[in-house]
């Protein structure tokens, strides 16, 4: 990584990098998932680097998130026990961290709503992530059946996690892309449910870089760049950078370039600092006639 971002930290305009560990047993669209909720260039399949031997990583150093996959994970061979140990282990170790930029921050736990199947080794593993303390999601992926039918799997799960003391586990329903049938196309749903969800279960610090790195919910990344754009305009239109010495010039500037440069990395895009100076040149008469006819 470079140097830019050191353990995960802001040190140079950068975002934190949120840790994200997605699993499920092989065929529960976990790849399909990532695909859809960070775009391809994140979690291409078969780009990922291995770090052990259950388990791959996926980092673009263009994007804030850092996702962790389980890697064939199945239920019913010996191999099962090894893989959920490790996986486990894993995460425990992480937990412990003391870089909080280290740890994983989320799991997503991704279950074939068609299984219609939550008991035996899958509900040991989950009861066994669920207590390391890492904010935990459960994903029905492919929800292509009877609504009624979906809803009826997910009461049975919330019912046995209650039972289990995992009440704070939530549930989200998904189809990660367009499903077609003889009778027409379901449209993709609940990606910006999950990114919602997510982000409530995510510590502070955190929040702005995933909400830069998904690509579903264009409310969330709107609202951020609120949060960059409305301090700026407080400040110009109660006159703080108007009659003032002309060496604050410089910092309005400064403080412009920085307002920019937030809103571009909030849509994973890379400016350099001439091109972002161009754009403040371009524009820059525009605003300030703005705000001159504004404030008087």
């Amino acid at each position: 990584m470079s140097d830019i971002m050191k353990n995960g930290e802001n040190t140079n305009g950068k975002l934190p990098v949120a840790n994200i560990l997605v699993a499920g047993i092989t065929g529960t669209g976990k790849s399909t998932l990532l695909n859809a909720v960070f775009g391809e260039e994140v979690a291409k399949t078969g780009t990922g680097k291995p770090v052990t031997e259950h388990m791959d990583e996926y980092q673009n150093p263009d994007v804030p998130i850092h996702i962790w996959d389980t890697v064939g994970l199945e239920l019913d061979s010996e191999k099962t026990e090894r893989s959920i140990n490790d996986i486990r282990n894993t995460i425990a170790a992480k937990a412990n961290s003391q870089n909080h930029f280290d740890c994983i921050h989320a799991i997503w736990y991704c279950i074939n709503s068609g299984s219609y199947r939550y008991q035996g080794a899958e509900l040991d593993f989950i009861k066994q992530l669920h207590a390391i303390g890492v904010p935990f999601i459960i994903v029905l992926t492919q929800c292509t059946d009877l609504p009624a039918k979906i809803n009826l799997f997910e009461d049975e799960i919330r019912k046995i996690n209650a039972e289990k003391g995992m009440n704070d586990i939530e549930i989200v329903q998904v189809c990660a892309k367009d499903f077609e049938t003889r009778l027409g196309t379901i449209p993709a749903f609940g990606l910006e449910d999950l990114v919602d969800v997510t982000l409530k279960k995510m510590p502070e610090f955190l929040k702005t870089g995933f909400i830069a790195a998904q690509k579903v919910s264009k409310e969330q990344k709107r609202k951020e760049c609120e949060n960059q754009i409305i301090p700026f305009v407080n400040e110009a239109l109660t006159g703080k950078w108007f009659n003032v010495p002309i060496a604050n010039i410089f910092k309005t500037k400064k403080e412009l370039h920085n307002m920019m440069a937030a809103i571009v990395t909030m849509y994973n895009n890379v400016l350099e600092k001439n091109e972002i100076d161009q754009i403040i040149e371009e524009t820059q008469p525009t605003v300030g006639d703005f705000w001159n006819s504004f404030i008087n």
